[in-house]
């Protein structure tokens, strides 16, 4: 989920139909959010998927974190996880590092997974406050922690070359504003090596969450290049490099 300091910043007590001529009038794409990306069952995806089970850790089955990852996209990324069966994952965007477990748990004994987070000092300068969260502390001190290696963003910015082409699955769910999902999106084509698959968080959106625009008119754009699917009943998107 994004960031919350990202939310739109319309007084919260405007009825939503106000809040939607208002954006309109501006032309505003959250007013009316274009959801055309074709829409592909995970069956679909993976025709012949082998019979397997997933895990999906209790605790994170139902939690009060609104800018958490809800259990129903937690279920299709681990499934993702065990029909692609990928042995390097990168994850841009941590959080509180639910997703990172659940990517894990889900995937092979020998399997690697990267995040990557603003630092602290970063995110305050950047947002003007410290941190609500601490990055990745989901999976601090779990048995999923050994297939983990995390990362940050400082004020000099990360080096993504020597991670270039390595990985079988990229997942982007970090800053939802359109530079930066532009930004983001091209650093995952970057890191997915031939062959390998980017998803991405919130495609679909409610109105409660309108700062998500930006993924939809970006990979309504990078459709023209790209195959993209939206993945059937879920937020995700889906596209094989």
């Amino acid at each position: 989920m994004p960031n919350p300091s990202l939310r739109h910043r319309l007084k919260p007590w405007l009825p939503p139909a106000l809040v939607r001529i208002y954006r309109r009038r501006r032309g505003d794409p959250r007013a009316d959010p274009q959801f055309t990306l074709p829409a592909r069952s995970l069956a679909e995806l993976w025709p012949t998927p082998a019979a397997a089970e997933l895990a999906l850790p209790l605790s994170l089955a139902a939690r009060a974190d609104e800018w958490a990852m809800p259990a129903a996209e937690l279920l299709a990324m681990a499934a993702i996880c065990v029909l692609a069966q990928p042995r390097r994952v990168f994850e841009i965007g941590t959080y509180t590092g639910e997703t990172t477990r659940v990517i894990a748990r889900n995937t092979l004994a020998d399997a690697r997974v990267d995040t990557l987070d603003l630092a602290p000092d970063e995110f305050a300068r950047r947002v003007g406050r410290p941190p609500h969260y601490v990055a990745g502390s989901a999976f601090h001190g779990t048995p999923e922690a050994q297939k983990i290696a995390q990362h940050a963003v400082g004020a000099g910015g990360f080096d993504f070359a020597p991670f270039a082409g390595q990985y079988d699955l990229v997942f982007v769910d970090a800053d939802h504003r359109y530079p930066a999902v532009k930004a983001d999106s091209e650093q995952a084509l970057r890191l997915a090596r031939p062959g390998g698959a980017i998803v991405w968080d919130d495609y679909v959106w409610d109105e409660r969450h309108p700062e998500c625009a930006g993924v939809t008119t970006y990979l309504n754009e990078l459709v023209r290049d790209l195959p993209i699917y939206r993945i059937a009943g879920t937020r995700l998107a889906w596209a094989r490099v």
